[in-house]
């Protein structure tokens, strides 16, 4: 189904298609394709491939890329014919050496039985065009109406013979074959059947199988790269962003992760933070990486992130369209201070004006002037965040017991909570029962955050049990999704496992631990300036503890410019299983978050004579217990910290 931004503006992503502008000397060209709209007919299910179009155009935009050099296939227009002729007729003779070319899908993936004899599992993977047979009308398959990987590696063969040794071609697929158990999952894209005659029984392997089956080891022709958005035979979830509309978690964290890149950043850099992003929102989904991880993202032509924004738009003397928006962590309420274009330095610079982020889209955001010293502002201006600025907590909850006594009781206790809002339609969480004998919190995902028999609950219980895990969820997802680089604030953090006495650097793509293994944290401190370090880690139940500090006090854990730490204590991986994210907080002055962690922040109304540390009480407000978080917005001044990141790991059992 199209999202409610119109056939309108699917026309003019169509329009782009149809003129087929001349590069004019472009060293990028992008094809992005996708499918949200099949055939009422075909009796495949809808995606929201247009929003992930959309945002992946305007992201690419912000990274340099040229309007007229973004080619895009949208519904009607991405049948099997279009695609061959969107690389026969615009990709292909455009082409020269060195340029960097990137290719996208947005849609349903399926597996179709194999033709050629080239596939150890009998089928080859292959996208849904918009023209593919209906999937469950008798005699219909056609595997020749789909797009093969085989197809794909013929093109990408002779793209990367054109670009030569110099050039790079980067493709990433947001589309999934899925397993017939959808698991509980309520939003997510992928075919359940497999395409074969009636009288076929080849079996699939249970082997992780990525779209491209060939990577050529040629020296003489493009490097490949690809992001592929999940495992064999996993689901691809969509994600309820922050616009209200819904994306691809692959292709939503895609473009979000590409805002937080540094110019010279890697493909593996990208990755890494691609991968935190999908963990932090799905433990259910393993985006998968092909090829050479250490060559520079868009061959090295990627404009990379700022300390600072631009003005895109002029709409009076009050009010300016900002180039950045909710990907790069401003919301409604955000604080900014001005510069002129000519300040490199802003340390003792006095601003030219004040202004406060009115509204937030996804990539630019409206600001409103408070005060300026200048008549007008230019385009140039650099638009520096004084003020980070979050919403205040809050959960999309459906309650579905078919209006018996424990729906009504739990719809009573949470009237007035200030941070449930009832939503049947795009809910976080759903409260439901589990083969009518057990009563479940799960999140849309299906991931079960809580499971007890029926027999078992007391109804002057379970609403008080249930909004504590409701707390307890919005609190730490909140955290896991806390990103702030500021001014650089740059800082690394490492997994070091320990074996047989040696230390070994986890594989920073995947970091999956095994249960009982004894790890130490690295932290490299990689800004010109000292700063002083906290670590904390939120658990897969939803659990928060402080790693750091953790024998001495705040004020020794401390990095010079350059200077690395390695914890002088072993960490023992434990219970429970699952994704686990490990947050690094940097900061001007010493942290130490265990009293507002151990008292859910009753600590911070406790008066002290010491002054209490700005992130100590961003935290406290946190807790929805705290008198003060009832309805209340979280802030944090940009001078009170340096950066938080995170890096995610997985927790398997030891078998």
């Amino acid at each position: 189904m199209k999202s409610r931004l119109g056939i309108y503006r699917s026309m003019m992503l169509l329009l782009l298609v149809v003129q087929g502008y001349a590069l004019t000397g472009q060293e990028k060209l992008a094809l992005l394709m996708g499918v949200g709209d099949y055939p009422a007919e075909s009796g495949w299910a809808s995606t929201n491939a247009y929003n992930d179009l959309n945002l992946i155009k305007e992201t690419l935009i912000q990274q340099g890329y040229k309007p007229e050099s973004i080619y895009t296939l949208l519904d009607n227009a991405c049948t099997r014919k279009g695609i061959e002729d969107a690389f026969s007729s615009y990709i292909l003779p455009k082409l020269k050496g060195g340029m960097s070319v990137y290719i996208h899908f947005s849609g349903l993936a399926q597996q179709v039985r194999d033709l050629d004899g080239d596939e150890s599992d009998g089928f080859d993977k292959a996208i849904v065009p918009f023209d593919a047979p209906a999937k469950k009308i008798q005699g219909s398959y056609a595997p020749g109406s789909f797009v093969l990987d085989d197809d794909f590696e013929h093109y990408f063969l002779q793209i990367r013979k054109a670009l030569g040794p110099n050039g790079q071609l980067f493709v990433t697929m947001d589309a999934s074959t899925a397993p017939e158990n959808l698991n509980g999952r309520t939003s997510a894209r992928g075919g359940d059947a497999k395409m074969q005659d009636e009288n076929s029984s080849v079996s699939i392997a249970e082997h992780l199988n990525s779209f491209f089956s060939i990577q050529s080891a040629k020296k003489d022709i493009a490097p490949l790269i690809s992001f592929y958005s999940s495992s064999f035979n996993q689901l691809n979830d969509e994600y309820y962003g922050e616009d209200n509309e819904y994306y691809g978690l692959f292709s939503f964290a895609l473009c979000k992760s590409l805002l937080q890149l540094k110019s010279n950043a890697t493909y593996k850099d990208w990755f890494q933070k691609l991968k935190s992003i999908m963990n932090e929102n799905s433990t259910l989904q393993e985006p998968v990486l092909l090829g050479d991880k250490m060559l520079s993202v868009f061959n090295g032509q990627l404009s990379g992130r700022r300390p600072y924004f631009n003005i895109s738009k002029i709409y009076g003397k009050d009010l300016v369209l900002l180039d950045g928006g909710k990907l790069n962590k401003i919301e409604k309420g955000t604080e900014f201070v001005l510069y002129d274009e000519s300040v490199t330095d802003t340390t003792g610079v006095k601003p030219i004006a004040k202004a406060v982020v009115e509204d937030a889209k996804l990539t630019e955001s409206d600001l409103r002037i408070l005060e300026s010293t200048v008549q007008t502002l230019s385009k140039k201006t650099k638009a520096y965040i004084s003020t980070y600025h979050y919403k205040p907590l809050a959960v999309r909850l459906q309650i579905d017991l078919n209006g018996n006594a424990l729906e009504q009781k739990l719809l009573a206790h949470f009237a007035f909570s200030p941070f449930i809002i009832k939503d049947a339609l795009k809910p976080e969480l759903i409260i439901t029962k589990l083969n009518k004998d057990y009563l479940i919190l799960k999140t849309r995902q299906g991931e079960v955050l809580f499971k007890k028999a029926l027999k078992e609950i007391h109804l002057n219980e379970i609403p008080f049990t249930i909004s504590d895990l409701i707390a307890e969820y919005v609190r730490a997802n909140f955290l896991r999704n806390l990103e702030i680089n500021n001014y650089g604030g740059n800082a690394d953090i490492q997994i070091v496992q320990l074996n047989e006495g040696k230390e070994i650097i986890a594989d920073d793509l995947k970091n999956k631990i095994k249960l009982g293994s004894k790890i130490k944290l690295r932290i490299t401190n990689n800004e010109n300036f000292g700063q002083y370090f906290s670590v904390m880690n939120i658990q897969s139940d939803n659990q928060i503890n402080v790693i750091i500090p953790y024998d001495k006090p705040a004020e020794s854990y401390y990095l010079a410019p350059g200077q690395s730490y390695t914890t002088d204590f072993d960490l023992q991986v434990g219970l429970p299983l699952g994704s686990e994210v490990i947050k690094l907080i940097m900061m001007p002055t010493p942290l130490d978050l265990r009293p507002v962690i151990a008292t859910r922040g009753v600590s911070n109304l406790i008066e002290t004579n010491k002054t209490k540390n700005p992130f100590e009480l961003f935290v406290g407000h946190m807790y929805i217990e705290h008198p003060l978080a009832t309805g209340t917005d979280l802030k944090i001044k940009a001078s009170e910290i340096s950066s938080v990141n995170g890096i995610a790991l997985e927790i398997e059992d030891s078998k």
